[in-house]
């Protein structure tokens, strides 16, 4: 049996991590973003129980005790402003999911995978495969509708028809080098050997909403990628581990 921790089983809007974003931007402490959070999630949630949950999957990006997260939310942190100026957080926000959630990144790779193939999605083609990789249990059943629903809450993706088929709504190209460079590190990270050749970077479907111009010279220049050749046309890119305990979020 499938014992896999789902991990992301609440529907997360996206202007409750922006608040996240914003006040850790600002240096407000963890009590103070809790509080709020509460609220501007109880506008939309009825129930103590159903906002705690919905804030455990917050926190599981933000707050938990994760090396492995560290030097994304610092540096994401640093790009809060550039992003939120070009209208662009949900990049951010794409970057934090596949990197802390496997079933995220996994449904996420799953859609794009299917709107490659045949231009849209169906719910029922993204839960059948989820349940191949996840195994067939009712909270998988449930929480692909929630990985689906985040995404259309964050405008990159429409249900066209009632016939049931979904497509993408908002193509995001990314322009700004710096916003680049921090979702090839979420990329790598999301990856269990935290390594990828540029063809994977390139032809990947969890990247689906997102179109990036890869220069390999911004690359060479970023002190947490590290890339070398594999054979005469295979270029490797590699997560380097970076140790940021003494600048953790507070």
């Amino acid at each position: 049996m499938n014992s896999k921790m789902i991990g992301f089983d609440r529907q997360l809007k996206k202007e409750w991590l922006d608040l996240v974003i914003e006040m850790l931007h600002d240096g407000e402490t963890r009590d103070k973003i809790t509080e709020a959070l509460n609220k501007y999630i109880g506008n939309d949630l009825k129930g103590k129980d159903a906002i705690r949950k919905t804030r455990l999957v917050i926190n599981r990006m933000w707050f938990n005790p994760n090396s492995q997260l560290e030097f994304l939310r610092r540096s994401a942190l640093e790009l809060f402003n550039e992003a939120r100026t070009e209208n662009a957080t949900s990049i951010i926000h794409w970057g934090m999911c596949i990197a802390c959630y496997p079933y995220f990144r996994d449904i996420a790779r799953i859609c794009g995978r299917l709107i490659n193939l045949q231009g849209y999605f169906k719910r029922f083609q993204v839960r059948q495969r989820t349940m191949e990789i996840w195994g067939e249990r009712p909270v998988v059943r449930r929480t692909v509708n929630h990985v689906i629903q985040t995404i259309m809450y964050w405008d990159l993706i429409e249900q066209k028809d009632a016939s049931g088929k979904y497509v993408i709504s908002k193509f995001i190209e990314i322009k700004n080098p710096k916003l680049i460079s921090w979702l090839i590190k979420a990329y790598l990270a999301s990856r269990e050997s935290k390594t990828a050749s540029i063809d994977d970077l390139r032809n990947d479907p969890v990247l689906f909403p997102f179109s990036i111009d890869i220069n390999i010279d911004s690359l060479l220049l970023n002190k947490e990628i590290e890339l070398f050749n594999q054979g005469l046309k295979s270029e490797i890119l590699i997560l380097r581990t970076i140790d940021h305990t003494d600048d953790g979020i507070t």
